[in-house]
């Protein structure tokens, strides 16, 4: 009788500590994989999260856009695809041709998982990225114009209008995504200069976030990414990180480097792994308010 008698209450226990562990599960990542650290470095302070990608646990997704099909906002779609997904960190990616939630899209040459979403080239940012299925993310020089695309014997040209076209047919039917930055590192060399243009403004002086790929002292490949929270100029901020990078951090290359804004979308959250935010590393502006995402998650 005293056993029948505490029966509910022990059932009740027990499926609360089992619908708990499912829960930590969902929001549980390998902490052994990512490192977050803060780091001086010739006077300057730098926020690192160094994502390790050998064994590929971990991926990328980027929402460009609104979902043209359901209307669905880039904050929307995101809610959406995260339920069930390990969350490491979210920012914001590209520059947008406005402010204003509303009207903006992404500069430049944009494809969202195979929707079209900008067709045009950016000449002011070097750097093609692509996204792919596999939640690798990869950069290409677009003035080198030797892009490889699979199932493709021909470097592609984007930068030629035939070969445009090749390449977003290829990313329509293969459901790539794709968006343009400015290409600050490139094949283990910096790639800016002090102005190479207009847009840069050497004058305009802010906090900046910037996403690495490469691989580290050990030879492993990594994602990186810096916030560096002394305000400087795009060109000075480039040059101080990739620095710290070969100096401080002894990375043995550098694939790429890219900016990402921290201008009137700067979104930011890095997530413990229990799915609770960190509180000293992240944006001015709430998830919510992201016009375009790129995330990391753990699979």
């Amino acid at each position: 009788m005293t056993f029948q008698r505490y029966l509910p209450s022990l059932t009740a226990l027990l499926i609360f500590l089992i619908s708990t562990a499912f829960i930590k599960g969902v929001e549980e990542y390998d902490e052994d994989l990512i490192e977050v650290t803060t780091a001086v470095f010739k006077s300057e302070k730098f926020h690192v999260v160094v994502l390790k990608r050998q064994n590929q646990r971990i991926s990328a997704k980027y929402f460009a856009a609104t979902d043209p099909y359901n209307n669905k906002t880039v904050p929307e779609r995101f809610q959406l695809w995260k339920k069930g997904k390990n969350i490491i960190a979210v920012s914001s990616g590209t520059y947008m041709t406005t402010c204003s939630p509303q009207t903006a899209k992404p500069a430049g040459l944009c494809i969202d998982n195979g929707v079209i979403v900008n067709n045009s080239i950016d000449s002011r940012l070097g750097g093609l990225i692509i996204v792919n299925q596999k939640g690798d993310i990869k950069a290409t020089k677009i003035s080198d114009g030797n892009l490889s695309i699979p199932g493709n014997n021909k470097a592609i040209d984007i930068k030629n209008s035939f070969d445009r076209n090749t390449f977003i047919n290829w990313a329509k039917n293969n459901d790539a995504t794709v968006f343009q930055s400015h290409l600050l590192a490139y094949d283990d060399l910096l790639n800016i200069s002090p102005c190479n243009n207009t847009q840069q403004s050497c004058a305009k002086k802010a906090s900046r976030r910037f996403l690495i790929a490469g691989t580290d002292e050990n030879n492993e490949r990594i994602n990186v990414i810096i916030h560096s929270p002394s305000e400087t100029t795009l060109y000075d901020g480039a040059v101080k990180v990739f620095r710290f990078l070969k100096e401080y951090k002894e990375m043995k290359s550098i694939h790429f480097m890219i900016n990402l804004d921290t201008g009137c979308q700067d979104v930011f959250n890095l997530y413990y792994t229990d799915g609770s935010k960190a509180n000293n590393l992240k944006g001015t502006l709430h998830e919510n308010d992201a016009v375009n995402l790129l995330v990391f998650h753990y699979e």
